[in-house]
């Protein structure tokens, strides 16, 4: 048993509880088995327990670590189900999500992972997918037939030309001068059509374009933000007039 003065708890191991207090003496410690441990050879990397310990002490182990729920990997299924009902329902942190990334950057995937993702994979094509053959009041991002309302004459190669000048012909989602062809489209942020004043209007791509058709909130909110620093900045603000 180890009792922690500091916070005043009885705690069954000591383990990291004590680099919680002893922030200095652990780097120290860490830079110490760093230097020590540069350039050895990892003597069990990709063995499994049963290749270091033998069959009857790997079983022993593992028991044991079950029983404690020392590794995630290992816990008993009472264990799982109360990890999974506290985190059930929560979104995943922005930072450990691009943590992860990077560290399956690279990575290859096995066979038997590949293989299982072929098994589970949902088939979403053609008439499998749930949005097949919906359209007008049932498709998902239905605007009220906003879509085939015209545009107004205000919205002409005049005004175009000088959104794209204002944002110096650059798409302002990816930053790309445009598609194959160096083609750019003005957005309209609210999805309003009708409503053409230049803080409604910003240059595009054609994929990124594309891209606003879902999750509208999403990309609304991010140009309305682009658009708030443009005119914002008076070093970047436009100061011409089409």
């Amino acid at each position: 048993m180890f009792y922690c003065d500091s916070c005043n708890i009885i705690l069954k191991r000591q383990g990291n509880h004590w680099w919680k207090h002893n922030s200095i003496e652990a780097k120290i410690v860490i830079t110490k088995m760093s230097t020590s441990l540069k350039g050895r050879k990892v003597w069990n990397k990709n063995k499994t327990w049963e290749e270091i310990y033998g069959s009857e002490e790997s079983k022993i182990r593992k028991e044991k670590h079950i029983e404690n729920n020392w590794l995630p990997n290992m816990q008993s299924p009472q264990a799982r189900k109360k990890v999974g009902d506290k985190l059930r329902g929560k979104k995943r942190p922005l930072e450990v999500g691009k943590k992860i990334s990077l560290a399956l950057t690279g990575v290859p995937l096995s066979e038997s992972h590949k293989k299982s993702l072929s098994i589970h994979h949902w088939d979403t094509s053609g008439v499998n997918n749930p949005m097949y053959g919906k359209r007008g009041k049932d498709a998902t991002n239905w605007m009220g037939g906003l879509s085939s309302f015209p545009y107004p004459f205000e919205f002409n190669k005049y005004l175009k030309e000088y959104i794209k000048k204002r944002d110096n012909y650059f798409c302002q989602n990816c930053f790309s001068k445009g598609d194959k062809l160096g083609r750019l489209y003005i957005h309209h942020i609210n999805y309003d059509k009708i409503n053409c004043s230049e803080y409604n209007l910003i240059t595009t791509c054609s994929s990124c374009n594309s891209k606003a058709n879902f999750k509208r909130d999403k990309w609304e909110k991010l140009y309305r933000e682009k658009i708030d620093k443009i005119y914002n900045n008076p070093e970047i603000a436009p100061c011409f007039l089409y």
